[in-house]
């Protein structure tokens, strides 16, 4: 509760955190060993192929609103990331720098990096950072979806229309997982037809016909511990 109020995330929305973070892992969790290449956190924020990706974007974002802790937890150990987003490290061995790709590569083959994140995973301004950057990486609520009908074009917000924790977790559980929400334009394109809308905020009527066809790892809507569809 001290984190979450710490990096400014309201009780409906940890609660969202807390049903998608189920499906990857904890504030320590660090995994080098599958397709994200490097992956750290509670929502599994990783590297990729390129050696930035979303945890590249999240140690940014550290790096840059708290230089002394990113200091603390990672440069003074070798780890750093450069101004695009690629991580950069110094190989304990030999003391050459890797950035980006090559970066991923000597993590994977040094015990000693991976530690570096494990220890940082362990102390609060790096699961505060962690936090931050799941709110505006991956919280769906904010992104702005546009409409274009033969006759009209409706706008707006994801928050305006999806009111219910669970139906917000069954978009952010895809956006985690694959960088999309699936085919919620399509679905919101033929629901808008269908039903004659004039303006976007009325799409809210139909939130369980939205995302419902959207349940993707779990099963939300029969989380008790949300709030649900009211539609």
């Amino acid at each position: 509760e001290s984190l979450l109020s710490k990096a400014a995330i309201p009780a409906s929305e940890a609660r969202i955190f807390r049903a998608v973070s189920l499906l990857e892992g904890g504030f320590d969790a660090v995994n080098t060993y599958d397709t994200g290449f490097v992956s750290i956190g509670f929502l599994q924020f990783a590297s990729l192929k390129e050696g930035g990706g979303s945890l590249g974007e999240m140690m940014l974002r550290y790096k840059s609103e708290d230089p002394q802790s990113f200091t603390a937890d990672f440069r003074r150990f070798g780890i750093d990331v450069t101004p695009k987003g690629l991580l950069a490290v110094v190989e304990p061995k030999g003391g050459e720098i890797r950035i980006g790709s090559e970066a991923n590569t000597a993590i994977i083959q040094d015990p000693r990096l991976v530690a570096v994140f494990g220890r940082a995973c362990r102390f609060a301004p790096f699961r505060i950072a962690q936090l931050k950057a799941a709110r505006t990486l991956y919280y769906p609520g904010e992104v702005v979806i546009t409409l274009k009908l033969p006759d009209r074009v409706l706008a707006g917000k994801v928050k305006e229309i999806v009111k219910s924790e669970a139906g917000m977790a069954i978009l952010m559980d895809r956006k985690v997982n694959t960088g999309r929400m699936g085919n919620l334009t399509d679905i919101l394109f033929e629901i808008a037809t269908a039903n004659n809308l004039r303006r976007f905020s009325d799409l809210a009527n139909y939130e369980r016909a939205i995302v419902e066809p959207l349940i993707y790892r779990v099963n939300t809507l029969k989380d008790p511990t949300l709030s649900q569809p009211a539609h």
